[in-house]
């Protein structure tokens, strides 16, 4: 018999958890990101008009694949219904280790003093 979990998250737990993990970390990293990648004030804007409209794209099929699959473990379990266990997998390790270059990165980039990250410049 398998073990049910309660589903104890709200919509405003849910929320603050979101913005938390935004504000929190990239917020201070994409804007200098995007303004010296992009040079125009107005191509700014719409490089974050562009990013929004995608993220509610993304966010309108997450909440879709949740109806259709209701169980706990989120894009992992999409992928293993959908694709394959051995795809799930693949996709949980790559994303442990963008999440851990990532948080590295906004604590003084080590992967880049161990491992060289190609689109960063040297200097």
């Amino acid at each position: 018999m398998p073990i049910e979990l309660r589903r104890s998250m709200g919509l405003t737990a849910a929320t603050s958890m979101v913005v938390g993990i935004i504000v929190g970390a990239f917020i201070f990293v994409q804007p200098a990101e995007v303004t010296r990648l992009v040079p125009s004030e107005r191509g700014i804007i719409w490089v974050w008009l562009l990013s929004g409209v995608l993220t509610l794209c993304a966010a309108l099929v997450g909440a879709e694949l949740s109806r259709l699959y209701p169980e706990t473990g989120g894009v992992y379990v999409f992928l293993k219904q959908i694709y394959s266990p051995a795809l799930a997998f693949l996709w949980v390790l790559l994303r442990f280790r963008r999440h851990w270059y990532s948080d590295a990165g906004n604590s003084g980039d080590p992967p880049g003093f161990f491992h060289p990250i190609p689109w960063r410049e040297a200097g």
